[in-house]
């Protein structure tokens, strides 16, 4: 499959699974970017900036198709609703909000962290989000109408840099800044594993 990757000055490129593939441009370079969501159809993403805009691009054409203006809230992570529809983003005070991409409505926050989240996951169903932050906490919650409701509290010992459901959705999975690898039971909300991994971040 094809994959997209956000590079440091701020282009999106995709990749072609074929090894003798060009990678194809899809947003330039220029404007820094903080987080980037490719929507379940691999037709098109969005890309969040620190200066509090979220931007819609199409994939083949590639071409910039609209933009959200958050500021002044920060966005620092980003994942799409598993329809396409809607998009949940994290920003730097910690709020979760969703938005419409249609028709660029909000469709409401709420508190998700003591500090910035800094990753967003959604399970294949589309029924449940699991976010970590920098207070050290994962968090999962339940998408009911449109509206989230919070679930387990899964406690670390450092930030919590990366989450993923896995194909079951009954395990999670979340990398801390210490470069620990966490598994956890779903259902319970207990730890199954911490594996370190040897890639402690800064």
């Amino acid at each position: 499959d094809d994959f997209v990757v956000l590079r440091s000055d701020g282009s999106g490129i995709r990749v072609d699974a074929q090894p003798d593939t060009a990678p194809r441009l899809i947003r330039p370079a220029g404007d820094p970017a903080s987080a980037l969501s490719v929507a379940p159809a691999a037709a098109s993403l969005v890309v969040a900036t620190p200066s509090g805009e979220l931007e819609f691009w199409s994939v083949d054409p590639p071409a910039r198709t609209g933009s959200i203006r958050m500021a002044p809230a920060v966005p620092t992570a980003v994942v799409h609703a598993a329809d396409g529809a809607a998009i949940h983003v994290g920003d730097a005070s910690g709020t979760l909000h969703g938005w419409s991409i249609r028709s660029g409505a909000s469709l409401g926050q709420i508190a998700a962290h003591q500090g910035p989240v800094l990753a967003i996951a959604r399970s294949t169903d589309g029924t449940q989000l699991l976010t970590g932050g920098t207070d050290g906490t994962a968090r999962l919650w339940t998408s009911e109408g449109g509206a989230l409701h919070p679930g387990p509290v899964l406690a670390h010992e450092a930030p919590v840099e990366a989450v993923a459901f896995d194909g079951s959705g009954l395990t999670l999975v979340t990398l801390t800044r210490d470069g620990v690898l966490h598994l956890w039971d779903r259902l319970a909300g207990k730890e199954l594993a911490a594996m370190p991994t040897g890639l402690a971040g800064s």
